[in-house]
């Protein structure tokens, strides 16, 4: 049986407790409840882009220029 990785991470953010969990989908192991915690985790990782600014941009094509 496939349980989405949501609907754990929903559950367990919700406060109900992984035996329950447990006892509600057997046909998960705790194992799964970590990774679905984890694999979430990684979605939501934030990454930062770096952009130059107007400004910056602005100051290295009068650079260029000379």
């Amino acid at each position: 049986m496939r349980i989405p990785v949501s609907l754990v991470v929903n559950l367990v953010a919700n406060g109900k407790p992984v035996e329950e969990i447990l006892e509600e989908y057997p046909d998960l192991e705790p194992e799964d409840i970590r990774q679905s915690l984890l694999y979430a985790a990684w979605l939501t990782q934030e990454r930062v882009y770096p952009f130059k600014t107007v400004l910056q941009y602005k100051l290295a094509e009068q650079l260029k220029i000379r």
